[in-house]
């Protein structure tokens, strides 16, 4: 009978988050109302829009590695995670590829977890992976967790760092390189707390 009572207080406070994720990020998309998507000031809109959700506890969702790994967000808390949304076709996505590996070995003795979100199927990626390296988790077919878990959109790559008691901390969209962003530095202070 506990067991029933767990299962179901996990399940609505699952949901309620996932609630509250999506009506915060609902009221932060309003600056992207009336916006022409790819404009400049889209762009800036976007990053706008993005660092509202800052803060936001993360929306549920669960995974499966190529290494047939089931990895949920639930069971995560504790460690940071780094989500990284790309596809094998994305330049941006193979060009930043060098520069986290860099950060996972950098990182390879704290308690992160990097996973890679392809959208696309497991024979693509491994067909990718055997020519280039990419040392983060892959989860292939992984495109709607972006689109409809999160609700962001059209921009390739994606990352996301959520800390340790599963609150996003951390939203880029386009590549990743040292110069370009604080993304390291924000990684370093999620690690810390």
């Amino acid at each position: 009978m506990k067991s029933i009572h767990f299962v179901v207080l996990f399940f609505i406070s699952s949901l309620s988050y996932g609630q509250r994720y999506a009506e915060q990020h609902k009221k932060c998309s309003e600056v992207l109302k009336d916006v022409a998507i790819g404009s400049d000031v889209f762009w800036e809109k976007l990053k706008t829009r993005d660092n509202c959700l800052v803060g936001l506890e993360t929306p549920s969702f669960e995974v499966t590695t190529l290494k047939n790994e089931k990895l949920r967000n639930t069971n995560l808390r504790g460690k940071v995670v780094v989500l990284n949304f790309w596809f094998t076709r994305c330049a941006p996505c193979i060009e930043e590829m060098p520069f986290l590996n860099k950060v996972v070995a950098k990182h390879k003795n704290d308690e992160v977890v990097f996973l890679s979100i392809a959208n696309e199927d497991a024979a693509q990626l491994k067909k990718f992976l055997q020519t280039t390296k990419f040392d983060f988790k892959v989860v292939p077919d992984g495109g709607r967790i972006l689109m409809d878990t999160f609700k962001l959109f059209s921009a390739w790559p994606t990352t996301i760092i959520i800390d340790r008691q599963g609150k996003i901390r951390f939203i880029n969209q386009g590549g990743l390189t040292k110069s370009n962003s604080n993304f390291e530095t924000v990684l370093k202070q999620a690690l810390k707390r």
